[in-house]
């Protein structure tokens, strides 16, 4: 992948049970969408092998803090 092509993604908090994510601004909320389905998908089987159920919930805060954009959302617009 050229360097002008390449994305950057950072975890850029984590504070007890909480990961924040940093990823670029896209034109739509959905242009991260599946690498965010991936991280979901692969943090809810990371307790799988020790028996513990995890439970991850992936929400976009695309102006500030207070206003977020749920996946549930987001997948429903796309439909």
């Amino acid at each position: 992948m050229s360097r002008e092509k390449k994305k950057d993604y950072f975890i850029s908090l984590q504070i007890h049970d909480e990961i924040v994510f940093d990823m670029p601004k896209g034109s739509t909320p959905s242009e991260n969408l599946p690498i965010a389905l991936e991280c979901k998908r692969l943090m809810n089987l990371s307790g799988t092998d020790i028996g513990i159920p995890l439970s991850v919930d992936v929400s976009f805060h695309p102006e500030n803090w207070s206003k977020k954009i749920d996946v549930e959302e987001i997948l429903n617009a796309a439909v």
